[in-house]
């Protein structure tokens, strides 16, 4: 579950912006305690593969049950990948910040990336579970695409200078 004393934010946020992924653990019960006055909306990775796509949309299912979402827009679909993407479409439902928001990056990894980039620059509070353990085989060695390691690497910039 959330990990650590905290209180919800005042004023409360406008948005809440979540990733999806594959559990979403305490979440549904923190936004229907803390804020259910809030806009909630999902950035799914997309295109998912099975079986992914069942899990992502078991998550989407288990955050309607508590906070019904206002209608199909709602979940923005983005690339698994897309960190600038991610990074805009969040930057738009804010209205570049202008909207109080808060972060909940469950999702792929650049999903999340992007989700810290975005609370780095407005002051986002961003919520996310911490794990109690982790497998011993969560992460061995590296996949492998046609023969060839599959690494991925973002540059992270700003105005030209590189942070990362």
């Amino acid at each position: 579950m959330f990990q650590g004393i905290r209180t919800p934010m005042s004023p409360s946020p406008t948005q809440v912006i979540v990733g999806v992924g594959f559990v979403p653990y305490g979440l549904p019960e923190l936004l229907k305690h803390d804020y259910k006055e809030s806009n909630v909306a999902l950035i799914f990775p997309f295109p998912p593969g099975p079986p992914q796509v069942q899990r992502n949309w078991e998550f989407v299912h288990e955050i309607e049950k508590i906070v019904p979402l206002k209608d199909e827009r709602a979940i923005k679909r983005i690339n698994a990948l897309d960190v600038p993407g991610c990074f805009d479409c969040i930057e738009r439902l804010t209205n570049h910040g202008e909207s109080l928001a808060v972060l909940a990056p469950y999702g792929p990894k650049p999903h999340a990336l992007a989700m810290c980039l975005a609370a780095i620059k407005h002051g986002y509070d961003v919520y996310y579970t911490q794990p109690r353990y982790y497998n011993s085989q969560y992460s061995t060695g590296v996949a492998e695409n046609c023969g060839v390691d599959a690494n991925y690497a973002y540059a992270i910039k700003l105005r030209g200078e590189k942070y990362y």
